[in-house]
């Protein structure tokens, strides 16, 4: 989750200790290791090997970049740095800022100076400080104590002792709605379709008891989009209202930046540029550029008269997921799906795009089934491309459908008693001319052999022959990234059959599909 960490304290108080002591090393960001990479010890003026500083212009720029891909994801980071610059501080207030991140740091600076002092002698020669550097760094600290509030360092940060820290690790986000509200009520993707929206709350009046989580992905592909959006600025700040981030947010979130500012740059130029920049620079150029089309050129005329400081607070608004009690039942909700409960470690970018691959919900669900209590129920959007139900497996629920297309928007409403009211709220404002993915429907009355046939001549299936005349169908790259899910292609999934007889000697999905 969006969690920074900042240690701070001097050389050898314990901050490297601490972080290997508590396993947390692989989500941890060094300068010193930096240092390492760039250039190993160099010999210093008593003839001991030393870690050099000369590069540490380059070593807190690449820090920062590998900081900010880090971020961008959501994840989980430690900067393990003495910090003992206050001006250091405020670098990382741009990107809390911008990535919405929970920032703290653990506090190491009630190490006294002569342990330290101890600790560094002790050290292998090639790490030990010039205890000149010590003293310094230790006189900083001390003055800060004699500040009441080093607003510098606690604007942004709450400031923990090691157990603190290690206790803010170990959170239980889960809430309990139990005795807050009489109904939940779950909506799936919109895709700028207001209709079905406005077509629910006419017949369902909004209720202050009842919580309404949207799942994400609320523009692009409808044509109401204006619509969809104004409705949720309207709401956004009411407590019964939670608004979940889905991945077509992303465009929404660039657009409405103060940075945003479109760069288009013609072939001609993408060959001079990349013959004199570095790839890092090209990137720069084009880092605040929206990749979709579709978001360009439809919608982005549709939404252009909303006031962009408002959209700005729509997006600071999105939430990273639902995690709560409701009656006897725990409840899950994000935009993708997850294999498992949520901790602090888990990357934002995963309760946004989920796991895996599309292709991957078999997996995800049994995982999901296997590593949570019984009465642990999952819901989520953005994916279901085999056209599962709204009820997906005994206690997960998926709410991806179509509207756009003018199928359905997918609603779940839970009671108190954890009844579940399915709904397929009907889509009827949409964009005929939008091109539906093709498709081609399987004639179910058609019996096996003739199955199979259409299977060998399908080019979206491919066949592989294993031993024993044992083959193996499944859908093909292609017809995954091209979209072309009918009955067929899912029911060639993981498909074993034997070419002796026609007889289908086993299913890697029997769960999904059935023959």
């Amino acid at each position: 989750m969006r969690t920074l960490l900042l240690t701070r304290g001097m050389p050898a108080s314990g901050k490297d200790y601490w972080i290997k002591q508590n396993n947390l090393e692989q989500y941890s960001l060094s300068a010193d290791n930096i240092r390492l990479l760039l250039q190993s010890p160099v010999t210093s003026l008593n003839g001991n090997l030393e870690i050099t500083q000369k590069n540490d212009g380059k070593v807190w720029t690449m820090l920062f970049e590998i900081l900010e891909q880090r971020m961008e994801r959501g994840e989980f980071v430690i900067v393990n740095a003495t910090h003992y610059k206050k001006e250091l501080l405020t670098r990382y207030k741009k990107l809390i800022d911008k990535y919405r991140y929970r920032a703290y740091i653990v506090d190491f600076t009630d190490v006294s100076l002569d342990v330290c002092l101890k600790r560094n002698r002790e050290r292998d020669s090639y790490k030990f400080v010039p205890e000149e550097v010590l003293h310094k760094m230790h006189a900083v600290f001390e003055a800060e104590k004699n500040i009441a509030s080093c607003k510098e360092v606690s604007n942004k940060f709450t400031i923990l002792n090691r157990n603190e820290a290690l206790e803010v690790l170990k959170q239980n986000v889960l809430y309990d709605f139990t005795n807050e509200y009489k109904k939940i009520v779950v909506f799936g993707d919109v895709h700028g379709c207001f209709a079905p929206i406005e077509d629910y709350f006419k017949a369902n009046p909004i209720n202050d008891s009842y919580k309404y989580i949207f799942t994400g992905d609320y523009i692009d592909r409808g044509i109401q989009n204006k619509e969809v959006l104004e409705f949720l600025l309207e709401h956004m700040n009411k407590p019964n209202f939670l608004i979940l981030e889905g991945n077509h947010c992303a465009h929404l979130k660039k657009y409405c930046s103060n940075e945003y500012k479109e760069v288009n740059i013609d072939l001609e130029d993408k060959a001079v540029f990349k013959k004199y920049l570095t790839k890092t620079q090209l990137n720069e150029l084009s880092s605040n550029n929206i990749k979709s089309s579709l978001f360009k050129e439809k919608t982005i005329p549709e939404i252009q008269d909303i006031d962009k400081g408002s959209l700005r607070q729509f997006c600071r608004k999105l939430a990273q997921m639902a995690y709560f009690k409701f009656g006897k039942n725990v409840y899950l909700i994000t935009h993708g799906g997850l294999p498992n409960v949520p901790t602090i470690f888990t990357p934002t970018q995963e309760f946004i795009k989920g796991v895996g691959k599309y292709e991957n919900l078999e997996e995800i669900y049994n995982s999901w089934n296997n590593n949570t209590p019984d009465n642990y129920i999952q819901i989520h959007s953005h994916r279901n491309i085999f056209k599962l139900p709204i009820k997906a497996s005994d206690r997960i629920y998926n709410l991806c459908d179509e509207p756009e297309y003018g199928k359905f928007l997918r609603i779940i409403e839970i009671n108190e008693d954890n009844s579940v009211k399915e709904i397929l709220q009907p889509s009827n404002v949409y964009d005929e001319n939008l091109v539906v993915p093709e498709t081609q429907q399987l004639d179910l009355d058609l019996n096996q052999n003739d199955i199979l046939a259409q299977l060998k001549k399908s080019k979206n299936i491919q066949k592989k022959i294993l031993e024993n005349n044992i083959a193996s169908y499944n859908f093909t790259r292609k017809a995954f990234q091209r979209g072309k899910w009918d009955n067929l292609t899912c029911k060639a999934r993981g498909l074993f059959v034997n070419e002796d007889n026609g007889e289908v000697i086993a299913r890697g999905y029997n769960k999904f599909f059935g023959w």
